[in-house]
């Protein structure tokens, strides 16, 4: 723990006790970069400089061992274990003899902490303190009497003036607080009573199990001792621990007979940290022990974990039980060095880039690492979902690069909501990383109960990373004992027959015990017998008790034996959730916190509920008093307890608790608060007759879908979107028409994300004429583009586009000679706009450019690639009436995928490549001016795919994709990631780098195109794939592109039904060039003609010049065969293929110049040959 964090534990801690003989804080203050911790004077001095030798007398030993005791008892009522206590930590007022116990620093919460796995790296004053358990060498939960021994030390120390074990060797001091046993005190101070020295040889007795239960024991024996003292009596029969009656607190966390499992688990750790990524399912009933099974795993590893769980009723909280679980991770980062925190931050950089908001919006605790970061720019949904997804994939690849491996843990999987379990699916199904143990654990009853829980699982199960499968089953005999001996250790006769009882009632479910045995003790079943130190069963009228085998009817039972008060008390507790603080609850039942406080320490001593403390909660919140948070122990203590309310009481408490939350938060409520005002009031719709409440509903329920959208959680946003829909009933409608279309488009947007076409059509028809403002109606086409284009029903994509444009009085002819009239029109005004404008002028942003304007070039951003598939023309026609509206009404953030376009088409039409370079560099500086990371990545791409190789030798436009390709990636244009894979294959075929490089990056695309699904790059880039694996040897023979996973015809039909041209242009020419290479020539040219008609889809790109390269080389190898008529017809072909080499070849020599030279080599060559007149 660092000084930070110690401090501010200690804060939490000291602030929860609140004692008259603990140390209380006043304010936590920071001063700079310094966080200091102001506590209050009580004028005294520790006890260790106020008796450095020793307390010299019996009569003061009994005063402050008692006065001790005391301050200690008032720590142990709260459960709070103090793990360092020592001389140094005990102050004592010398007028007074006041005890005050200080530094909480490393305090837990009893029974909620294990032994640590590693010597813990303590100061020598509080080592030599330290009990066995705390030394790193066992491995068992920490309790109160992990102080006792502590402070079995302390009372050596101030009878004899030493500790029993002194050394300057660390592991020495560790080894004899394990093994050897301290010089009685008698044998040192014979002047002292031995029953001190008994005392102190209880407390200091290495197995926990023989020191005392509970501090009233002690203090029992040290006041009956104190007074023999001062009677000068010699009690000769005195026994310690003769009072000391155990306190129960039953708890169903710990661990039985799980010993495989957890060999199992530590297995999957192993082969995960040698650079697998594994998986664990742990599948069981409820109750039988998967989250304890779970917690002695995590706590025994010394790697970084995250662990998360779930909750029933939290099902449409987005992200709900991973967010708890990564915040979490502030405090482990936090307790690294900072040579390890700044690596940390180097490789968020490195891997996440400009996305680190993402990170901060999902878990807000990490800005205290990660400092404040770049805003966001926004993105359509498709890019945005993608970014949102890979950030998220990256940030997990950076934990695994600092923890090898990183372990994340997701309990009750069976209730997360659809975003978790997307991100499960992304980083287990789709994301390639290395050393990452993740452990999913669900109930196995309840696992056909969620159709998107179960078809992620299935997933899982069918992808390559490999699975660990746990099943935790119900104790039996043996452990059942073990259980019950623990808990009221008993005659050995009386115990195995308990056992049987128990295991005959509850079948070995480890809650279902734990129940029992509560009722046991409530009904006085089971008694302690201070004379023997044994716990006597009345077994005949346990084996009589009338209660069912189910855990949940014993729940309900051992429920009902509570006070009223109680029962009502954690029934509005059920419906807050898993989670909750006393101070939200005073302000619910109007109960003052202490009464509270007292209630709900009952619940906490029955085993229902627990407690913690909000670990980051001093790095955000201003409330000093809302970290202390109570959670039920179990699930499925909160499930009964809220099934038992009556279904009426259910909604008035739900319908409370959400109108309370608005009154506090109110309408600008966001992030949690938002989705539980709206969960709560949602629950009682019907109940609501306010129409204020009503809107205000609405409004909320709006806001929580756009806000669950964002976050990735597109059903829980369905579900919020569409109660605000019901909300806006037809009057509703009218008065609030624009609200009603913006929930409309953002519910369709939504169904697109989750592939729900016909609801999405649906939704749009119900805006067909209507009066819509004039962005509303282009966002409704926009999305009609992105929705058509999914559906590749590419003419309807473009005719909506068309729509959109029209409503600006933009038309575009749909007649194919009308086009091309009206594209060179285009082309002569954008010429004549243009023709005088510097380069400065045409980057000029216009101040306050009109929103429409800048929604109509965002559709031609959509538009673009539907258009150029359908219709190159078209998309040409486009291009150049986008460009000239930039130019005359000013430009947008998407103006410069228009400059990009322009430049394509100036070279592809007017053959101008020194236009064509110039626009695509005032595409990139006006990218510059108005960020826009979507756009910024495209304008790249074209520039880097189409333009780069015309002007400079193209290995210097590798480097460029891969920052395309990775740039993409970071924004979520998954597309343009694939494209710029493609066009690096592309070039690198072409400037003839090494097979076994080029085999490669073609394993590593096809295994991104997979991952991300991306079925259009894959066919793109197919057939050159094989044609390189066919050089290698790797296809059947090597004049065949065919091998096991590529056959001709099933491509060939794929490529012909989807009418992908692009792609089967590269296909032909792919053939081609195999034809060639294996001298079957007449064979190749039938495909290079083929190729033809077909490679003006590829134009600006590399394989366009390869095409033509490869045709005048299969020209020449054919020439000699040709007849008459032939020849004529392959000579103006011939001459074509020069024409254009001449050109580039000025152009860009280093690219084109080699290439040129050999084909005028090939043709003289085959001239002199066969004596041909070329």
């Amino acid at each position: 723990m660092t000084d930070v964090q110690g401090i501010y534990h200690d804060f939490r801690i000291s602030n929860f006790i609140k004692g008259l003989k603990t140390q209380n804080p006043l304010e936590l203050i920071r001063y700079g970069d310094i966080q200091a911790l102001i506590l209050e004077d009580f004028n005294s001095i520790p006890l260790a400089k106020l008796f450095p030798n020793g307390v010299g007398s019996v009569q003061k030993f009994f005063e402050i061992a008692l006065e001790v005791s005391f301050a200690l008892q008032e720590i142990h009522e709260r459960r709070i274990l103090h793990k360092s206590l020592c001389p140094g930590n005990i102050w004592i007022q010398p007028d007074t003899g006041i005890v005050r116990i200080v530094d909480f620093s490393s305090s837990t919460f009893s029974g909620k902490d294990i032994s640590p796995s590693n010597t813990p790296h303590l100061p020598p004053e509080v080592l030599s303190y330290i009990a066995p358990e705390l030394t790193g060498k066992l491995s068992r939960v920490l309790d109160l009497r992990t102080d006792f021994y502590s402070l079995g030390i302390v009372f050596y120390e101030m009878v004899t003036g030493s500790v029993p074990f002194v050394s300057k060797d660390r592991n020495e001091i560790l080894h004899s607080h394990l093994t050897k046993k301290p010089v009685p005190i008698h044998m040192i101070r014979n002047d002292f009573p031995i029953s001190i020295s008994m005392i102190v040889s209880k407390l200091l007795e290495k197995d926990s199990d023989l020191r005392y239960s509970c501090i009233k024991g002690l203090i029992y024996d040290l006041e009956l001792c104190f007074k023999d003292f001062q009677n000068r009596k010699i009690n000769s029969e005195f026994v310690p621990g003769s009072k000391d009656n155990p306190e129960i607190i039953l708890d169903s966390s710990n661990l039985y007979g799980r010993e495989k499992e957890i060999l199992l688990l530590q297995s999957s750790l192993d082969k995960a940290s040698q650079g697998e990524t594994r998986i664990v399912f742990i599948t069981g009933v409820s109750g039988s022990g998967k989250s304890a099974l779970i917690k002695s795993f995590l706590t025994s590893i010394s790697d970084i974990f995250v662990q998360g769980k779930f909750n029933q009723y939290e099902t449409s909280m987005p992200f709900g039980g991973l967010i708890h679980s990564l915040r979490d991770l502030v405090s482990i980062l936090l307790s690294k060095s900072e040579k390890e925190i700044q690596e940390f931050k180097e490789l968020v950089s490195k891997h996440i880039g400009n996305n680190g908001k993402i990170l901060l919006n999902q878990f807000p605790e990490l800005e205290f690492i990660l400092g404040p970061q770049p805003e966001l720019s926004k993105l359509p949904p498709d890019e945005n979902q993608n970014r949102f997804y890979h950030t998220l994939s990256s940030f997990i690849k950076v934990l695994t690069e600092i923890s090898r491996p990183f372990v994340l843990c997701l309990d009750d999987l069976q209730w997360a909501d659809s975003a978790s379990l997307r991100f499960v699916e992304t980083i287990l199904v789709h994301s390639e990383i290395k050393k990452f143990l993740c452990i999913l654990s669900f109930r196995s009853e309840e696992f056909e109960l969620s159709s998107s829980f179960s078809s992620v699982l299935r997933k899982i199960e069918s992808s390559r990373v490999k699975i660990d499968r746990i099943k935790v089953g119900l104790l039996d005999e043996k452990n059942v004992y073990s259980l019950i001996q623990d808990l009221f250790p008993g005659w050995e006769e009386q115990s195995k027959f308990a056992t049987s009882i128990f295991l005959k009632k509850t079948s070995g479910n480890p809650l279902a015990i734990i129940q029992l045995l509560g009722i046991c003790q409530k009904k006085r079943l089971i008694n302690y017998q201070f004379k023997s130190k044994l716990w006597k069963w009345d077994l005949e009228k346990i084996e009589k008790l009338s209660i069912s085998d189910n855990v949940v009817d014993l729940l309900c039972d051992r429920i009902k034996t509570l006070s009223p008060e109680l029962q009502e008390l954690l029934g509005v507790c059920s419906c807050l959730g898993k989670k909750f603080t006393l101070e939200f609850l005073s302000k619910l039942t109007f109960l003052d916190t202490i009464k509270l406080d007292q209630l709900l320490w009952l619940a906490v001593r029955e085993g229902f509920l627990n407690i913690f403390f909000n670990e980051n909660h001093f790095l955000f919140e201003e409330n000093l008093f809302s970290e202390r948070i109570f959670s039920f122990s179990h699930d499925k203590i909160q499930q009964v307890i809220y099934d038992l309310l009556e279904e009426s009481k259910r909604k008035k408490i739900h319908q409370h608790i959400g109108m309370t939350l608005l009154t506090i938060y109110g309408l600008e409520s966001k992030d949690k608060i938002l989705f539980q005002i709206v969960q709560h009031l949602n629950h009682t719709i019907d109940t609501i007759e306010e129409e204020s409440i009503k809107n205000d509903l609405t409004i909320l329920n709006y806001k929580a879908g756009l806000q669950a959208k964002n976050s990735g959680s597109y059903e829980s946003s369905l579900q919020y979107l569409n109660f605000a829909l019901n909300f806006l009933n037809k009057e509703a409608s009218v008065e609030n028409f624009e609200l009603y279309t913006d929930v409309i488009l953002e519910t369709a947007e939504t169904e697109y994300l989750l592939s729900n076409y016909e609801r999405v059509e649906s939704l749009l028809r119900l805006l067909e004429n209507k009066n819509i403002t004039n962005l509303q109606y282009i966002r409704k086409e926009t999305i009609s583009v992105r929705l058509y284009s999914k559906m590749n029903r590419i003419e309807e994509a473009v005719l909506a586009g068309l729509s959109g444009m029209r409503r600006f009085k933009i038309y575009i002819p749909s007649f194919c000679f009308r086009v091309i009239f009206a594209l060179f029109k285009e082309l002569l005004i954008s010429i004549i706009l243009s023709i005088k404008k510097t380069d400065l002028e045409l980057v000029c942003v216009k101040e306050n450019l009109e929103p429409e304007y800048e929604a109509l070039i965002d559709l031609f951003a959509e538009l673009g690639p539907s258009a150029f598939t359908y219709d190159q023309n078209l998309f040409a026609l486009i291009v150049l009436k986008m460009f000239n509206v930039s130019l005359t009404k000013g430009v947008s953030r998407s103006s410069a995928i228009v400059y990009s376009g322009y430049g394509m088409i100036i070279n592809q039409v007017l053959k101008d490549l020194n236009q064509a370079v110039r626009y695509s560099k005032l595409a990139m500086d006006l990218n510059k001016k108005i960020p826009f990371d979507l756009v910024k990545w495209k304008v790249k791409y074209v520039y880097s795919a189409y333009i780069c190789h015309w002007v400079r030798h193209i290995t210097f436009d590798i480097g460029l994709l891969d920052e395309v390709h990775n740039g993409a990636l970071q924004n979520g244009d998954i597309f343009f990631a694939g494209f710029s894979l493609q066009a690096k294959i592309q070039k690198k075929i072409f400037a003839s780098y090494s097979i076994n490089e080029l085999l490669t990056d073609i394993d590593n695309a096809e295994k991104y195109f997979k991952i991300t699904r991306d079925d259009f790059a894959s066919v793109i880039s197919k057939s050159s794939h094989q044609f390189i694996k066919a050089l290698a040897g790797k296809t059947f023979s090597g004049c065949s592109l065919e091998d096991s996973e590529f056959q001709y015809q099933d491509f060939e039909s794929e490529i012909m039904e989807n009418k992908n041209y692009t792609a089967l242009s590269y296909y032909y020419h792919d053939l081609t060039k195999l034809y060639y290479f294996s001298g079957k020539y007449k064979k190749a040219i039938i495909f290079a003609a083929k190729c033809e008609k077909l490679i003006r889809n590829a134009f600006g790109l590399i394989p366009f010049a390869e095409y033509w390269f490869y045709y005048g080389i299969v020209i020449l190898a054919n020439f000699h065969e040709f007849s008459f008529f032939q020849r004529i017809k392959y000579l103006k072909k011939l001459n074509i293929v020069f024409s254009y080499f001449k050109k580039w070849s000025r152009d860009c020599p280093e690219n084109f110049m080699g290439l040129l030279e050999l084909l005028s080599a090939e043709k003289k060559e085959y001239a002199e040959k066969f004596t041909i007149q070329l």
